[in-house]
């Protein structure tokens, strides 16, 4: 039921409006009466109402200044407007303070239920868009924690986000105070230790165990008070990453600390942590991602509960600002050798780095090559686990050249499956363009249109048209028009120059000159022969 209050300080009329129709029928009920605009107030605070019926002047508050204040401090309240027709020149005046409508005194019944029956249908209306706003709102809320875990892994796995569109998503995501407060953030990764005994059970498997750690590492995060937010790289299965929108190390210890006893306590496992470093702005964040990593790598593989740092101090040199680039462009044209040429060309601009920064770049290479694989959709086991002895390699600290043959093991199996990605799709739109040449032969086709529409270079898809089909484009289309003419010609229900327009030729000489170079004749000696067979 909707509440109803009436205000007029004539308590007859009060009394008659109320008992003039039957409310519950619409769903309505007079929950309250004032005599005043300030017995209304009153009346407001003390419960909700959805619809205020007012008289316009009375003592004490008049209507219009009672209008102005349900406006203003409650506007989910429909408001009606009594008037007499001596007043009637207020009713405008009512409608600007913010009533919805009004009614005429004496009160009749009819106008009164069409009255309700109009309100009641606008407050249902209401509430479903107010529901559906809620459930809207709900929604977004319970996906918020995933979309700021993709973003995040977006800003740390890819390239592209200008500056402008990182801040305006980062504010969507209520991320904003990260980039806006200059604090600083920085990267922990956390890495699941298991005691080789633990798993008396045969329930107790280790993917059941790193599912249940992941959980855990989640819950954490969003119940600290800490502006922390936990996401999972599949890269790396048996660890979960937290991004911390400040740069404090000791907080950041402090939260590591007490994951590590949760851990514990919980799962009777071990966990070790390494803190990146420093992220001033969200360009770094590739590099405080990579950070974390080599600051986990360090710690001794029998150490089950220890926190390590890649101080902000480590780094001497960085990987070659454009090298990143070029290596992504090698893989995404399928160039192996181009990109077998880059690895080397790092591994000699790094000859002098230290262990640490020769370690960093080798580890962004591999996430610029994972870059790829995602945007490519390659599956191949052989690259995962390329990925992973390359990582592995990195975690023991091997010379460089046993790196490097993992590194163009790894970019070899890349370029042969990018290229078969490529063929297999170039086959595609080949076929797709083949086909509407076959139905639409009549038509106006150009190249460049089809192109376009596949988001792909003019050039590239004339030099895949000729090495599938064995013909340049314009070749393929005309065989398609000239078989097509020759078949309507046979069939003789049209004049030659319908045929000639029905196949795409608008200039009857032009048509007949292309028909004899295809056929030997021209299309009229084409008919005549045919009656004679």
């Amino acid at each position: 039921m909707y509440k109803v209050l009436i205000v007029d300080d004539v308590r007859e009329i009060r009394t008659g409006i109320r008992l003039r129709v039957e409310w519950n029928r619409f769903h309505f009920e007079v929950a309250g009466e004032a005599g005043n605009g300030e017995e209304a107030l009153e009346r407001l605070l003390e419960e909700p109402y959805d619809v205020v019926i007012t008289d316009i002047q009375m003592p004490v508050m008049n209507g219009l200044a009672l209008l102005r204040e349900c406006s203003s401090s409650y506007p989910h309240i429909r408001l009606i407007v009594l008037s007499g027709y001596d007043d009637f020149a207020y009713v405008k005046t009512a409608i600007q303070c913010g009533a919805a409508d009004y009614l005429l005194k004496p009160v009749v019944t009819e106008e009164l239920e069409q009255l309700l029956e109009r309100v009641g249908k606008q407050l249902d209306e209401d509430n479903v868009k107010k529901t559906a706003e809620t459930e809207l709102r709900r929604k977004l809320a319970d996906r918020v924690p995933a979309m700021r875990e993709q973003f995040v892994l977006q800003l740390i796995k890819e390239d592209g986000l200008s500056a402008a569109e990182t801040r305006r998503r980062a504010g969507e995501l209520g991320m904003g105070a990260w980039l806006d407060g200059g604090t600083g953030a920085r990267i922990l990764s956390a890495e699941l230790r298991v005691p080789d005994n633990r798993f008396e059970r045969v329930s107790e498997r280790p993917e059941l165990m790193r599912t249940a750690f992941q959980l855990m590492c989640r819950e954490i995060a969003q119940k600290s008070l800490e502006p922390i937010i936990a996401f999972y790289d599949m890269n790396y299965p048996a660890m979960v990453h937290f991004f911390a929108a400040f740069a404090d190390e000791d907080r950041l210890v402090a939260f590591a600390s007490k994951l590590q006893r949760d851990i514990h306590h919980f799962l009777r496992v071990g966990v070790v942590a390494g803190i990146g470093q420093a992220i001033p702005d969200a360009s770094r964040m590739k590099n405080g991602y990579a950070t974390s990593l080599l600051a986990l790598s360090r710690i001794r593989l029998d150490t089950h509960s220890h926190i390590g740092f890649a101080h902000d101090s480590e780094q001497d040199r960085e990987l070659p600002s454009d090298l990143e680039k070029r290596i992504t462009a090698a893989l995404e044209k399928g160039n192996g050798a181009a990109y077998a040429s880059l690895v080397d060309e790092l591994l000699r601009e790094t000859e002098s780095y230290s262990k640490f920064s020769f370690n960093l770049a080798v580890l962004k290479v591999m996430f610029a090559v994972s870059a790829v694989v995602r945007k490519f959709r390659i599956e191949d086991a052989r690259i995962e686990e390329a990925l992973w002895d390359g990582q592995q390699a990195l975690w023991k600290l091997e010379a460089a050249e046993s790196v490097k043959s993992r590194l163009l093991l790894l970019g070899g199996i890349i370029a042969d499956q990018v290229n078969r990605v490529k063929r297999s799709r170039s086959d595609e739109i080949v076929d797709a363009v083949c086909r509407y040449m076959d139905d639409n032969y009549g038509e106006e086709i150009s190249l460049a249109g089809f192109a376009e529409q596949y988001r792909i270079n003019t050039a590239y898809l004339s030099d895949v048209f000729h090495k599938q089909t064995g013909k340049t484009y314009s070749e393929y289309l005309l065989d398609v028009r000239m078989r097509h003419a020759e078949a309507l010609l046979r069939e003789g229900r049209l004049s030659i120059s319908d045929v000639a327009l029905r196949v795409g030729f608008s200039n009857l000489s032009y048509f007949s000159t292309i028909f004899k170079r295809t056929h030997g004749v021209r299309p009229a000696d084409f008919r005549k022969n045919q009656k004679k067979l």
